[in-house]
């Protein structure tokens, strides 16, 4: 080689260097360290956030339960902490404090319920109330094995598995089966003791302690953007300790499935919020009611929504699966589709036995409103914007399931952020001024303008999410605290 080809052939290499780096640095996704499963093919790496911090990220890839294994085996000790028994009591703890006066009254119906349907009080059992319970739902997650598909429950088989051949003792297939399912399970028992005292507490003023829902979600595309991409905000504010402590970035290469991206908690493959290679995104928000099949609650929520991820390649689809799911609680997901043929948003509001939606065509139907006197009303004047938190707004849902709990607090947060979209003098808000960090700054309102009485070292509960599902992009807050800085990523549609 002579020295020109040499210097040209240097040449081309640094500016191949500089390319990669420009485009690492472009989307935020530069990693730290990489640590392979045994079959070479899930890893466990750390993007860099924009504050610096090593945010756990897992590839998974091949069957469930290869999947599974991967999972176990590069996250063993995380898994194991949050598929404790502590987990779940700690989550239920924490929202029976948040009810003040009424949480030991609801435990002690909750503990008077289980007993009915175990054939056992309480204290004839020898047991603390919170082994108790954890038994019961052990017993209810079984007994909902059937309605989950095989390959997810070869993952979690893999899940223990690999824990155990990475050293990690003491997890069993139950602990893991109890947190993908376990949180529909406690509520399709606790809504229907909950949502009576709640609005009889709420009409008499009683206090409740600050219990606050507080998840929001959006969608936004068309004029309310400026650069002709769709965004799906969702901010997902669940806490307890094994939530917030153990967060994960999963990228999910499924044999025969969509690719995904899910914003999750380690031990936990189901979706809390997600986008697929198809540009499909979805999320879910709590809403009390008391349409629930208690104990019968099919799935769950989590593994409801990665299976959407996974098969859906249209909006309808995805809208389609959640109508025909087998569920026994309310929730109100948000999904939307940026890249589709049906490109768009919708908020998909079921209990067990409803289910409506409410696209960004919606018109309210005012005089049944009116007629109905429902709690909440919608204000999006727009053709390209869809805005929920934590309460049913269709009258349908109101006229057919007649005893739902909406909280103020989420009708609050409802308005405010209809307030600030609407404000082009608000840094956060303008209708028609969003971008992509723009838009991330909008679902991440309640930090930025110290409405959520959130600081840096406050806990994140449990992620604060922007999908760009046009480009497959994605910038998220997943914590622990808000200290930890933000994380971009691209999901990529090939090997």
């Amino acid at each position: 080689m002579n020295l020109s080809k040499r210097h040209s052939s240097i040449s081309l290499i640094v500016m191949a260097l500089f390319i990669v780096s420009a485009t690492l640095v472009l989307y935020g996704q530069a990693f730290a360290a990489r640590t392979y499963s045994p079959d070479g093919k899930g890893y466990l790496d750390y993007i860099i956030t924009d504050t610096g911090h090593q945010q756990p990220f897992l590839h998974l890839e091949g069957n469930g339960y290869e999947m599974g294994f991967q999972h176990g085996y590069l996250m063993g000790e995380a898994v194991a902490e949050v598929a404790s028994d502590e987990f779940f009591i700690d989550i239920g703890r924490n929202y029976v404090s948040m009810l003040g006066p009424l949480g030991p009254v609801i435990e002690d119906l909750l503990l008077t319920e289980i007993g009915k349907r175990l054939g056992v009080s309480q204290l004839a059992s020898g047991k603390r109330p919170a082994d108790f319970i954890i038994d019961f739902f052990k017993i209810v997650a079984k007994q909902n094995e059937k309605y989950i598909p095989k390959e997810y429950l070869d993952e979690m088989h893999g899940i223990v598995d690999g824990a155990r051949a990475a050293g990690v003792d003491g997890l069993t297939y139950e602990d893991v089966l109890l947190v993908y399912v376990g949180s529909d399970a406690l509520l399709s028992v606790g809504y229907p003791i909950a949502t009576p005292l709640l609005n009889a507490a709420t009409k008499a003023g009683t206090l409740l302690n600050g219990l606050q829902l507080s998840c929001n979600a959006f969608v936004m595309d068309g004029k309310a953007t400026m650069d002709d991409n769709l965004y799906l905000g969702r901010d997902f504010m669940f806490s307890g300790s094994g939530f917030t402590d153990h967060p994960v970035i999963f990228e999910i290469y499924a044999n025969g499935r969509n690719r995904i991206v899910s914003v999750g908690v380690a031990g936990i493959a189901g979706v809390i919020a997600a986008m697929n290679e198809k540009g499909l995104g979805i999320g879910m928000d709590m809403v009390p009611s008391i349409d629930c099949t208690p104990t019968d609650v099919g799935m769950g929520t989590l593994l409801t929504a990665r299976d959407v991820m996974a098969k859906a390649n249209e909006l309808s689809q995805g809208v389609s699966m959640i109508k025909n799911s087998k569920r026994g609680v309310s929730w109100l997901y948000i999904l939307a589709d940026g890249k589709g043929a049906e490109r768009g948003g919708k908020s998909v509001e079921v209990s067990a036995n409803h289910v409506y939606v409410r696209g960004m065509e919606y018109v309210e139907k005012t005089w049944l409103q009116k007629l109905l006197g429902t709690a909440a009303r919608q204000q999006e004047q727009y053709p390209d914007f869809v805005l929920q938190t934590n309460h049913y707004m269709l009258p349908d849902m109101y006229a057919n399931v007649r005893l739902n709990f909406v909280d103020e607090d989420s009708k609050y947060r409802y308005d405010r952020m209809i307030e600030i979209l609407k404000d082009p003098y608000h840094p956060l808000g303008g209708y028609g001024t969003y971008d992509f960090d723009k838009a991330f700054d909008y679902i991440n309102w309640m930090y930025l303008t110290g409405e959520g009485n959130v600081t840096p070292a406050s806990k994140v509960n449990q992620s604060t999410t922007l999908f760009d599902l046009t480009n497959l992009r994605m910038k998220t807050l997943c914590g622990p605290t808000f200290a930890e800085g933000a994380t971009e990523y691209v999901l990529h549609t090939s090997p």
